[in-house]
């Protein structure tokens, strides 16, 4: 494995959104990565070291040094954090399951029967058997968690198509336009401005402008 170790914090930083957002547009076929925060070191595979610098360069990130390290590691200890993290990864169906089992959420008598307990389990077995990375893994953590909550990955917009008109009957009397891709916002204007009735304080946002793909 490669090791680019950065003397600067903030590099540091700006490499792994640049490296993140590289894959995000090419995907994890292409290259993957794990980083230490702690130590201010990303790690690569030797074969993908080539295509995560040629990114950094495009980027004008070059304050680093290269390394060979333990593995994906820089040291003893982080690579132990790894290796533990690799082994909690692979383990995740058993440690669920142990989990939910201990919290008697497979039996009959708790919430929806059971239901739960085997749902979860469900999932965490569809997770383990994708074979992620640590870093693909936190991605995928991260996108289900907001799209599992209704959640939107990219900003509302005053896009008509993105809008349903509900009837005044509805609402008193008065014209209000809820969203289609998350029911919890709504708009007084046509969804030119819109507040989520989840917020307490019911704050307005104003909706990024639509723009037609020519």
């Amino acid at each position: 494995m490669i090791i680019f170790k950065f003397k600067d914090k903030e590099k540091f930083k700006e490499a792994v959104n640049s490296l993140k957002s590289a894959i995000k547009k090419i995907g994890t076929d292409k290259f993957d990565f794990n980083y230490q925060p702690e130590e201010n070191t990303i790690q690569v595979s030797e074969k993908h070291a080539d295509t995560v610098e040629a990114y950094l360069k495009k980027d004008g990130i070059k304050d680093y040094t290269l390394n060979r390290g333990y593995g994906k590691y820089s040291s003893i200890a982080s690579y132990l954090k790894g290796a533990a993290f690799i082994v909690k990864l692979a383990g995740i169906k058993e440690h669920a399951k142990r989990e939910l089992e201990l919290a008697g959420l497979f039996d009959k008598d708790s919430d929806y029967g059971g239901m739960v307990g085997k749902a979860v389990l469900d999932l965490c077995k569809c997770f383990s058997g994708q074979g992620h990375s640590g870093f693909s893994a936190g991605m995928v953590l991260e996108l289900f968690n907001s799209l599992g909550k209704y959640k939107t990955l990219t900003p509302i917009t005053d896009d008509p198509n993105e809008w349903s008109e509900i009837s005044k009957e509805m609402n008193g009397g008065k014209v209000l336009w809820q969203n289609k891709r998350n029911p919890a916002i709504f708009s007084e204007n046509k969804g030119k401005t819109w507040y989520d009735v989840e917020d307490k304080k019911r704050l307005k946002n104003k909706s990024k402008s639509y723009k037609k793909k020519k």
